[in-house]
């Protein structure tokens, strides 16, 4: 199974800060930098040559500035992870939480 994270929301304070900032600064490719209205504004940016990109703007999130929210696993085929998370949520079910075996795997 393959698994890679596309997206990372970023709430900011300032939108026009944090584009310079990335634009400028850090040297960003931008793939989209759009506003429908003054309660919405879309701007992302993605390193080079990465496969993530985030998000930051006016009306994606109600998270606060500087914390972080959103991040999206995309994998290829979700039936995979689908059974997967299923599987251990019945296992966790079945045996509970506090079973050594699982508090194993959480490291």
């Amino acid at each position: 199974m393959k698994a890679s994270f596309e997206v990372v929301i970023l709430p900011v304070a300032d939108p026009d800060r944090s584009l310079r900032f990335y634009r400028d600064q850090v040297g960003f490719d931008f793939d989209v930098d759009y506003a429908s209205t003054p309660e919405f504004w879309f701007v992302q940016p993605t390193p080079a040559g990465s496969g993530t990109s985030i998000q930051f703007g006016v009306g994606l999130t109600a998270a606060p500035p500087g914390s972080l929210q959103g991040l999206y696993l995309v994998v290829p085929d979700r039936w995979p992870v689908a059974a997967m998370v299923l599987i251990c949520l019945c296992l966790i079910w079945y045996v509970g939480p506090d079973t050594p075996a699982l508090k194993d795997a959480e490291r």
